[in-house]
């Protein structure tokens, strides 16, 4: 059984873009352009801006394994040792146990990037895959225009502080 792609991320310069698909369609594109938060919702045809520089509420901290337990898993229970990546390379492996799920991550020792991560679920009195991603790569030259969310001219724009907006409103388009 292959795995199916449910999400891609771009990330550069404190900017990034997510996709994520459900049964091979598109459900959500999310930009954060360094100072808001754009989220298309494709089923609705609908775009949400947050108008906070804070994107989940907080100061962003960064995609690190750290920075992801600080922000979406405090009081997670976290085990380290070491693991091989390709051509031997020595790697830091974190079992990240949080509210019924278990990460298993491959981070980068220098940069503390996640490399690839499991997700695993508790079921069956056992953990079973979940999700999760083969490789993450970094340092990649990419084109600007993936930090610019871009939208049908014919969906709805939400500003989370106004209410709701026009196109011609929607001034960081």
């Amino acid at each position: 059984a292959g795995y199916v792609q449910t999400m891609e991320t771009w990330y550069q310069d404190g900017k990034w873009r997510m996709e994520d698909w459900r049964d091979d369609k598109q459900e959500s594109v999310q930009v954060y352009d360094g100072k808001k938060l754009h989220t298309y919702l494709v089923p609705k045809n609908q775009v949400m801006l947050n108008t906070s520089d804070k994107p989940f509420g907080t100061e962003f901290r960064g995609f690190t394994v750290a920075a992801m337990v600080q922000e979406g898993m405090p009081g997670a229970e976290i085990e380290q040792d070491s693991a091989r990546g390709e051509e031997g390379r020595r790697l830091n492996r974190f079992t990240i146990t949080h509210h019924g799920e278990r990460h298993v991550v491959l981070a980068d020792p220098a940069t503390d990037l996640r490399l690839s991560f499991e997700i695993y679920a508790w079921a069956d009195s056992r953990w079973q895959r979940a999700g999760g991603t083969e490789v993450m790569d970094y340092d990649l030259s990419l084109d600007p225009k993936l930090f610019v969310l871009d939208y049908p001219a014919d969906a709805e724009v939400v500003d989370s502080g106004k209410g709701g907006m026009t196109h011609e409103e929607a001034s960081w388009r």
